[in-house]
C-alpha cells in the first residue's frame, strides 16, 4: 500500500462498519474460497444445452449452445426458487464464519437486493433456512446492478436515524431461467456467436453484515471495512435511450464520492461491475476524462472475468473488496466501487480499511 488514501470527509457517524460477510458463487462455496479463486484467476465458463443461443444467420447458421457460469452444487431449479437458495447459502456462510452470539442478532433487520419484488417472501425463507426470526426492511431494491447502493443508502438511515442495532443486506441473482436468457438473447445483451459485444450469463449472492463502527466496537466484532463515501446518480442517455452517453451519471456519481474524501480524490483502487459490454468501457472512458484529476486509476477488479454477469449482486465485488481489506490483500488501503447496468441508476462507493479511516 505504497501510495497515499483519500482520507474521509465524511462525519464519522454516517459510516458503516462491515462486520459480516458471506458469498456463494460458481468459484467458491464461501467468502474465503470466492477471493482465493478470484485472485488466482479461476472461473467456471462452460457450455450448456439447456439453452441455445440464436443463430447469427437464420437460413445458414445453427444456434449455438450458450456458455453460462453456474454454480454446479445447487440442484435447485433457475429462477426464484433458485435466488432464494442463493441468497440462503450466502447468509448461511456470514453466520458459520463470523463471531456471533445470538443476542446480537437480535433486532437485524434484512434489507433484499434481488432482481424482482416477487422475491419477496426471502425473509420467511431466512426464518425457516435458519431458524433465525429477522425483521424485513421496509423497503427492498430490485433490478438495478446499482441496487446495491441504494441498499446502503437505506441501511444508513436505519442504523444511524432510527436506530437499528445491525442490517443485514442480501444481494442475490442468477440470470440462467431460460425466459430470462430468451429475452437478454432478444435483446443482444448476451454474448455468442451472433452478438460478440455481450456479457457471459452468471449467477451468486453476497450478504453483508452491517452496523456503526461503535457498535461494532462495542461488541468487539471485527471490523472488515468502514463505508466511507457513497454517491447515486441517474444517467441521462441509459443503454435504452438512442442518444450515446457522455457519461454524465457515473461521473456525478463518483464525483459526489470524491467531494466526501479530505482531499477531493478517489482511490486509486476500482472495483466495477463492467460485464464485456462494450457500451459500459465507453461510458468509464467518458468518466476518466471528466473525473481525471480526482480519479487516478492504478488498479482495476473486474469480478465478471471470473464470475460473468451477476446481474443485481453486484454485491460480490463489494464483499470481495470489503474481504481484501480486512485480510490485508487489498493493493490499498481505500476502494471505488462503480456500478453501471443497463437501467440509468449509476452508483459510486469508497470502501476503506478500519485502521486507517478511523485515524481520521
Amino acid at each position: 500500500m505504497s501510495h497515499p488514501q483519500p482520507t474521509s470527509n465524511t462525519p464519522p457517524d454516517q459510516h458503516l462498519a462491515v462486520t459480516g460477510l458471506g458469498l456463494v458463487t460458481p468459484i467458491g462455496l464461501n467468502t474465503t474460497q470466492c477471493f482465493a479463486s478470484f485472485c488466482a484467476g479461476v472461473s467456471r465458463f462452460q457450455e450448456t444445452d439447456d439453452f441455445y443461443c440464436l443463430a447469427s444467420d437464420e437460413e445458414l447458421a445453427e444456434p449455438q449452445p450458450l456458455v453460462w457460469s453456474r454454480l454446479q452444487t445447487m440442484d435447485t431449479e433457475a429462477g426464484t426458487q433458485r435466488i432464494e437458495a442463493l441468497a440462503v447459502a450466502a447468509i448461511n456462510d456470514l453466520l458459520q464464519h463470523t463471531r456471533l452470539r445470538r443476542r446480537d442478532l437480535e433486532g437485524v433487520v434484512v434489507v433484499p437486493v434481488l432482481p424482482n419484488a416477487g422475491t419477496r417472501h426471502l425473509v420467511e425463507s431466512l426464518a425457516d433456512e435458519t431458524g433465525l426470526a429477522f425483521h424485513p426492511a421496509p423497503l427492498g431494491f430490485y433490478e438495478s446492478d446499482a441496487a446495491f447502493s441504494a441498499g446502503l443508502a437505506h441501511v444508513t438511515e436505519l442504523i444511524h436515524t432510527h436506530g437499528a442495532r445491525a442490517c443485514l443486506l442480501v444481494a442475490a441473482d442468477s440470470l440462467l431461467a431460460s425466459a430470462r436468457l430468451a429475452e437478454l438473447d432478444r435483446d443482444g445483451r448476451i454474448k455468442s456467436a451472433r452478438n460478440l459485444d455481450g456479457f457471459i450469463p452468471g449467477e451468486g449472492a453476497a450478504a453483508v453484515l452491517l452496523e456503526s463502527p461503535e457498535t461494532a466496537q462495542a461488541r468487539g466484532a471485527e471490523i472488515h471495512a468502514l463505508v466511507t463515501a457513497r454517491g447515486d446518480a441517474t444517467e441521462p442517455h441509459p443503454p435504452t435511450a438512442d442518444d450515446a452517453t457522455q457519461g454524465e451519471g457515473l461521473s456525478q456519481a463518483l464525483a459526489t464520492c470524491a467531494e466526501q474524501t479530505a482531499d477531493g480524490r478517489l482511490p486509486g483502487w476500482v472495483v466495477t461491475t463492467f460485464n464485456g459490454e462494450s457500451r459500459q468501457a465507453r461510458e468509464w472512458g467518458h468518466c476518466l476524462v471528466r473525473l481525471q484529476n480526482k480519479l487516478p486509476v492504478r488498479h482495476m477488479w473486474y469480478p465478471a472475468e471470473n464470475l460473468g454477469h451477476t446481474g443485481v449482486a453486484a454485491a460480490i465485488g463489494f464483499s470481495i473488496a470489503a474481504f481484501a481489506l480486512g485480510q490485508g490483500y487489498a493493493p490499498e488501503s481505500s476502494a471505488l466501487l462503480t456500478a453501471l447496468g443497463h437501467d440509468a441508476q449509476r452508483a459510486g462507493l469508497v470502501l476503506s480499511q478500519f485502521g486507517f479511516a478511523a485515524q481520521y
